[in-house]
């Protein structure tokens, strides 16, 4: 078997490759790369006709060796990065139709048989009067709970300073107060029924984040999430050391050598690869065992299109040290949204949620189906950014 095609699919930012081979079989990957979508198309289709075509999409170590270390780039950028995980799921997918078995048997085999979920609380409607209205907070965590979720993460901290806004910085008095106030609320309305994640995006100075999880301790987060920015894995572990709350981090972080850093600072508990920027699946595989030995949890990033979803599904199913998984974009048939309709429609509802649970097909390959036509209905840039 080999590749003979190419194929990119944009629509809106999430960015598609598909693979097609000379015996009629085909997978579908997803990259996330930080360009417009038309540049990322370009980008992908370069490097997959330079070091594909031709290829045995079996041979996953091979091909994944000549794109990270192709053209004298053997330490890639996440630009990079994004388009191996895109071509490497896309293999993955043909790999698995041709054996006629789900990917997740083909990595291990099936260690659960669905996937517990989370998600935010408040996304980015989030405001400044929101989170001081606690009894608006509690009302919208007692009804996350009544929806079947276990699990929630707020930042009430980015209606604050922002996401990523000039940061590091300090945390002011108020917002450290109110954060504070947030979560006492929320544990007060919800109990024990649900496990609070605090899921800040690296804006805090290590003392300001210190300073924030010292005030948490008390309601017992199940996690504290990139506290500080991932760069610094350092000062990411002088916040793990300092406090008693798991911190979770990697979501920015790609392959295993960023990852082996980040354990062996001892600097997160709980690791967060994103499927479409560390590596793909065996990458994340590589990962996980890595994990396994400092006994720490997968809990995988999440804000991504579907097909790196489901690819992630695949790696969520066989992986023994899976804890939750983020779900953004796709939800529940009665929550949806025209814009949001546009998730489930782009691989013909092929993943369903059921309280709080997210469930995979068992078909061959990524287990999803990709439709074509509607990915053709959305042009760059139109579609939600979730």
């Amino acid at each position: 078997m080999e590749i003979v095609s190419v194929k990119i699919f944009v629509a809106g930012r999430w960015q598609f490759v598909k693979l097609s081979t000379n015996e009629g079989i085909w997978g579908i990957g997803e990259a996330w790369v930080p360009f417009m979508p038309s540049a990322a198309a370009v980008m992908m289709e370069d490097m997959a006709r330079d070091i594909l075509i031709g290829a045995d999409p079996h041979n996953i170590e091979k091909i994944w060796t000549m794109l990270y270390c192709g053209r004298n780039c053997e330490h890639p950028d996440l630009t990079r990065l994004s388009i191996i995980s895109a071509l490497e799921m896309a293999c993955w997918d043909i790999i698995g139709k041709a054996a006629n078995q789900p990917v997740y048997n083909l990595l291990g085999g099936k260690f659960r048989d669905k996937i517990r979920a989370y998600r935010y609380l408040v996304g980015a409607e989030s405001t400044l009067d929101l989170w001081r209205d606690l009894g608006a907070v509690a009302e919208m965590a007692i009804a996350h709970v009544e929806n079947g979720w276990t699990a929630l993460k707020i930042d009430p901290t980015s209606a604050f300073i922002g996401v990523g806004e000039l940061g590091p910085r300090e945390l002011p008095l108020e917002v450290l107060s109110t954060t504070e106030a947030v979560i006492n609320c929320i544990r007060k309305a919800i109990g024990d029924r649900c496990d609070i994640c605090i899921g800040t995006h690296g804006q805090m100075t290590t003392h300001a984040a210190i300073s924030l999880a010292k005030r948490l301790e008390d309601y017992h987060p199940l996690w504290f999430e990139e506290p500080v920015r991932g760069e610094n894995r350092g000062e990411m572990a002088r916040v793990a050391h300092a406090t008693s709350i798991p911190i979770a981090a990697g979501e920015r972080l790609s392959t295993k050598w960023e990852f082996g850093e980040l354990l062996e600072k001892q600097a997160a508990s709980i690791v967060q690869p994103c499927l479409s920027r560390v590596g793909g699946l065996l990458e994340a595989k590589k990962i996980a065992g890595m994990s396994e030995v400092h006994y720490a949890q997968i809990a995988p990033f999440g804000a991504v299109g579907p097909v790196a979803l489901a690819a992630t599904l695949q790696f969520d199913t066989c992986t023994p040290n899976f804890l939750m998984q983020e779900v953004f974009g796709l939800m529940p048939r009665a929550m949806q949204t025209s814009e949001t309709r546009a998730y489930s429609e782009l691989i013909n509802d092929s993943i369903k949620i059921e309280n709080g649970y997210l469930i995979l097909s068992d078909k061959p390959g990524l287990g999803i189906d990709f439709n074509e036509q509607v990915a053709a209905k959305y042009p760059p840039l139109k579609l939600c950014r979730f």
